[in-house]
């Protein structure tokens, strides 16, 4: 059975690499695994500090405490839905309920809408849009919200 206790001899390891890693293949293993862990759990301590202090320059640091997850989950009142209204460079204009969003500061955020209506550009009226849409952040130009009364399910 191999010496799991056995330790790296490095000027051994340098003289002969191939030879010794046949000779100690666990300890060659093991040390590398060893190795892998001890990086990842560094650079994982690192930005876990980096973040917290807010000390990497930037006020935009990754979180998932954004200004929509704020908004439309932390202060929207427990009895209250979030009602979404966007409007499109096109002149596009679309409202519904909001059923989801990218919590996080990635590039180019969702936004899930139900229950939509829509307007388009010089028509009068709403048209009702069947199931639901996704849009992407850099799609609009201008998002307004409200917390509603939740809509009631009981028939």
């Amino acid at each position: 059975m191999a010496d799991l206790t056995h330790t790296l001899d490095a000027g051994t390891l340098l003289e002969g690499p191939g030879k010794y890693a046949e000779d100690h293949t666990a300890a060659v293993i093991g040390c590398g695994f060893a190795t892998i862990i001890v990086s990842f759990a560094f650079a994982e301590g690192a930005a876990r500090l980096i973040t917290r202090n807010g000390s990497n320059g930037s006020d935009d640091a990754y979180s998932q405490n954004t200004i929509w997850r704020k908004s439309f989950d932390i202060e929207r009142p427990p009895d209250k839905a979030v009602t979404v209204s966007l409007e499109f460079a096109e002149g596009l204009r679309i409202s519904g309920d909001l059923r989801g969003y990218t919590p996080t500061d990635a590039d180019d955020r969702e936004l899930l809408l139900m229950d939509c209506k829509a307007r388009r550009p010089g028509r009068p009226d709403d048209e009702t849009v069947d199931g639901f849409i996704i849009v992407r952040e850099s799609q609009v130009k201008l998002l307004t919200a409200a917390y509603a009364p939740v809509a009631s399910t009981s028939s």
